[in-house]
């Protein structure tokens, strides 16, 4: 079943103890709740077993890592007793996601520049040099060819 079908389904733990996920949900608490479906009463087998297929290519590498990120994430509401776990995202798989996708539909990249690739601006000329403008201060007209 898809993890939203099951909302509010009671009975499946009279007969199943195995949850298969074939789609991961952007929320952990989903995975739980469906495995919670099958932890009732009524349940004989003393294991659930939660089983997660996915690819380790395409969107299911990137969602796990934000469901590992949102699970850190929420430990401390969780769990306040519970010591400080600091994480850092990885940001390069979510990129080459993004850039495949691009790719795939002919649309071209175009790289921005990092901090290190900026210039610094030219200084102004020196006081007094002739920049174009007329003896007014004001800007020069254009002539008519």
């Amino acid at each position: 079943m898809s993890l939203g079908s099951g909302a509010g389904l009671n009975g499946i733990q009279d007969v199943c103890s195995t949850a298969v996920f074939g789609e991961l949900a952007w929320s952990g608490e989903v995975h739980r709740q469906v495995v919670g479906r099958l932890d009732r009463d009524g349940q004989r087998e003393s294991i659930i077993d939660a089983v997660y297929l996915h690819a380790d290519a395409g969107s299911d590498p990137p969602m796990i890592e934000l469901l590992g990120i949102k699970a850190s994430q929420s430990k401390g509401i969780v769990d306040p007793d519970q010591g400080v776990t600091v994480t850092r995202a990885e940001t390069g798989r979510i990129q080459a996601l993004a850039r495949d996708f691009l790719a795939r539909r002919n649309i071209r990249i175009v790289e921005t520049a990092t901090s290190d690739d900026v210039l610094a601006p030219e200084p102004p000329p020196p006081v007094g040099e002739d920049h174009g403008e007329d003896e007014g201060g004001g800007i020069g007209e254009l002539e008519a060819a």
